[in-house]
């Protein structure tokens, strides 16, 4: 299992967990996405098949942009 770690901005309600979380586990071989509001990441483990690019599309699609990839 793989795991990214993703800084993103204006990450700062429960609404904004639910539509990434919802998102971003949409992508295939996403097992389990952990989103910290006080710092601003998402968390995403995965089984390999998706890359990085995979993750920052989905975000940009739902209007949120990656600080940086940790």
């Amino acid at each position: 299992m793989k795991t990214e770690k993703i800084l993103v901005a204006n990450l700062k309600t429960t609404c904004c967990e639910k539509t990434i979380k919802g998102k971003i586990s949409e992508v295939e071989g996403v097992e389990n996405v952990t989103i910290n509001q006080l710092k601003e990441t998402v968390t995403i483990q995965h089984s390999g098949k998706a890359i990085t690019d995979d993750f920052t599309d989905k975000l940009h699609s739902i209007g949120y942009r990656e600080y940086t990839i940790l």
